[in-house]
């Protein structure tokens, strides 16, 4: 049985709301018999550790009749996951390099091949379905390295037109990487930021910003702004709202020892805060990734790199603290894309990571360990739960590797 991301979110919400539940009934029994109230509490337990059983995953790609063939690009291409043709169900979308673009309709058991997008020549990297005119359909946006990039806004069912002249871009054969939209001024439109993995001077492009206007058309302005991030290789961008204040901020990796940049948004400008808050780390970064993976409210990040090791940033508020080796994710091996994803449907983020060194015998699914429960849940609940666990109480984190062949 397919279960989409939606059903998974329902779950989780589900169990918060249960959590919620309990407590409030919890006070509301004060009076009733304490057999009653343990009753309570031991249903909360089973709902609280329901999910906790590992997954397993098998691999039915060639089952679902997903071929893929033609040339590897430049540090490999993208795919995204999701459903563009809004029936419910997660599509697929391949990037390539002179093979276009590849799409894959799901039924919910298998795939099958629609050509949804015109052709697109080139070493494709990034792939993105996202409504940037507000009319309730995805549009389509797509990175190339060496031909820039590409915007098409569907008109309906996915009749797609190529408007890719109302970014303005700047020129037409930057090396585009990465990109990412967010509405970084809160106007109610989306826009978006792309990487240029381009630094040998003289003829290096730096990253570009297009504001969205509103009226179909885009401005790029980078370089007003204070976040074109220089002449970089630069591979990813990320939008993170750090501090809570509903404004967008931006992180930028950049590989060869350039430098990672992150961008503060104060109501629509941006101040390069990199140094203040520890995230200008010198290394080969390849990808990186968001969580809470700690559960304390704010949001760490996740760094791939090479032989050098991955970066774990936790956010101690002010400040980040590389916590990678202590955590046992720095690897030490080539790395490439890095995700989390509570892949085990435990409330808790795990960390998949695709790594190319034959040591390790494939990608990386490291599991979080650490238990919690949240603040409000009164205390005799929390020992009952400890109780069913059979265990003391685990209040420090562990990481636990799990190796999946290729």
């Amino acid at each position: 049985m397919f279960f989409g991301s939606e059903w998974k979110s329902e779950m989780r919400m589900i169990r918060k709301i249960g959590f919620f539940a309990c407590h409030v009934i919890w006070h509301r029994l004060m009076y009733f018999e304490y057999s009653v109230k343990i009753f309570v509490v031991i249903v909360c337990s089973i709902m609280f550790f329901v999910q906790t059983s590992s997954a397993q995953f098998v691999d039915v790609a060639n089952k679902s009749s997903i071929v893929l063939d033609g040339i590897e690009g430049l540090y490999g291409n993208g795919i995204s996951l999701y459903d563009f043709n809004q029936d419910g169900l997660d599509d697929l979308t391949f990037c390539s390099k002179n093979g276009g673009v590849r799409t894959f309709v799901s039924d919910g058991q298998s795939f099958t091949e629609l050509n949804v997008i015109p052709y697109i020549e080139g070493d494709i990297k990034q792939v993105m379905w996202v409504d940037y005119d507000n009319d309730d359909d995805p549009d389509f946006f797509c990175s190339i390295y060496g031909a820039s990039c590409m915007l098409f806004r569907n008109d309906n069912e996915l009749g797609l037109v190529n408007v890719t002249d109302s970014l303005n871009l700047p020129i037409t054969t930057g090396k585009s990487f990465g990109a990412a939209w967010a509405d970084f001024d809160r106007d109610g439109f989306l826009d978006v930021y792309v990487c240029n993995y381009d630094f040998i001077l003289p003829a290096a492009t730096s990253n570009w910003f297009f504001r969205n206007n509103g009226d179909g058309g885009f401005e790029e302005i980078a370089n007003v702004f204070g976040c074109d991030n220089g002449m970089r290789a630069s591979f990813q961008p990320a939008w993170i709202d750090i501090n809570f204040d509903l404004y967008p901020d931006l992180f930028v990796i950049n590989d060869k020892y350039h430098g990672n940049a992150f961008y503060k948004n104060n109501d629509g400008v941006f101040d390069d805060v990199s140094a203040l808050f520890h995230l200008n780390h010198q290394m080969e970064s390849m990808s990186n990734s968001w969580s809470d993976f700690d559960n304390d409210l704010d949001f760490d990040v996740y760094v791939s790199n090479t032989v050098q090791g991955n970066i774990l940033m936790r956010n101690e508020g002010d400040l980040f603290v590389d916590i990678a080796s202590d955590a046992g994710v720095d690897i030490g091996s080539v790395c490439w894309s890095a995700l989390w994803i509570d892949y085990d449907h435990n409330g808790k983020d795990d960390l998949h990571v695709s790594t190319n060194s034959p040591a390790f015998n494939g990608n990386q699914i490291i599991c979080l360990e650490v238990k919690r429960i949240p603040h409000f849940i009164p205390t005799i609940f929390k020992e009952i739960m400890l109780l069913l666990l059979h265990r003391p109480w685990v209040t420090s984190m562990r990481m636990d590797t799990l190796i999946l062949s290729r």
